[in-house]
């Protein structure tokens, strides 16, 4: 088994911007990164101390790889570093370990289950790190890196990640696309969205002690169609939000009846 001797984080998105922001601190080794967006990558280095590499081939032997890459790049460069590192990891929510195995033995997958954002630092220690790797020797290496971002491991096979990766999906970007429709929905009547704000923290903060199936208040959980039509009526220009908010109310109303 090699010694892990350097940590090399491929790719300039959101995620590899948080990560820089973290992995400094891993047990003083070397620390490199390279992105197709050159320019991009060299801002991450002077923001977090990491080398800035040209290209692939500058990558050190015997490095971690983190590929934090698009779905389609990951067994492209897989296949590129196959002679150049011991250990791969991609960050990928739904693409199979074997995108990876296929050219090292020694492979682990990292999914954070969080939303991440360039203007928001992530508090890591919140975050479910959810885990898959291919072998004990990769096992070895991978909680180093784990244990450096202090987020809550969990390993999961294949298809419960995937599986957990829908759930994230509906829970996360669909909720935000709810956000969105009603903030259009508020400048259109000219009302301030941050006075939902509250209401939405109390929301999400009383997810913490009960499950959100005893938590649901409206209309339709009363079965007011007054109230529900009426709204419809004020949405009649609005239809986006009409179709959801439709959809949600019959949904609603029909399992409070069962």
């Amino acid at each position: 088994m090699h010694n892990l001797e350097h940590i090399c984080l491929i790719g300039t998105g959101k995620l590899s911007r948080q990560l820089a922001k973290k992995l400094p601190i891993f047990k003083g080794k070397p620390l490199f990164i390279w992105g197709r967006n050159s320019e991009q990558a060299a801002s991450i280095a002077r923001e977090s101390g990491f080398v800035h590499l040209n290209n692939l081939q500058e990558i050190p032997e015997n490095s971690a790889v983190l590929l934090c890459v698009s779905d389609n790049a990951i067994e492209q460069l897989a296949n590129e570093l196959k002679e150049k590192s011991p250990f791969l990891i991609h960050f990928s929510g739904t693409q199979s370990i074997n995108r990876l195995t296929s050219y090292t033995p020694n492979a682990a997958v990292i999914w954070p289950n969080q939303s991440f954002s360039n203007a928001v630092q992530i508090d890591w220690k919140n975050v479910p790190l959810i885990l898959e790797v291919s072998n004990d020797a990769a096992k070895v290496w991978l909680m180093e890196i784990v244990n450096t971002l202090e987020g809550q491991a969990v390993f999961l096979d294949e298809e419960s990640r995937i599986k957990l990766h829908l759930a994230a999906v509906v829970a996360n970007n669909f909720i935000n696309h709810l956000l969105v429709l009603t903030e259009s929905w508020c400048k259109q009547n000219k009302l301030d969205f941050k006075l939902l704000l509250p209401l939405i923290s109390q929301t999400i903060a009383n997810l913490n002690h009960q499950s959100p199936s005893q938590l649901q208040t409206g209309p339709a959980s009363r079965n007011d169609w007054t109230t529900i039509q009426s709204h419809i009526e004020m949405l009649s220009h609005f239809p986006q939000l009409k179709d959801v908010y439709t959809l949600f109310s019959n949904q609603l109303a029909e399992k409070k009846n069962n």
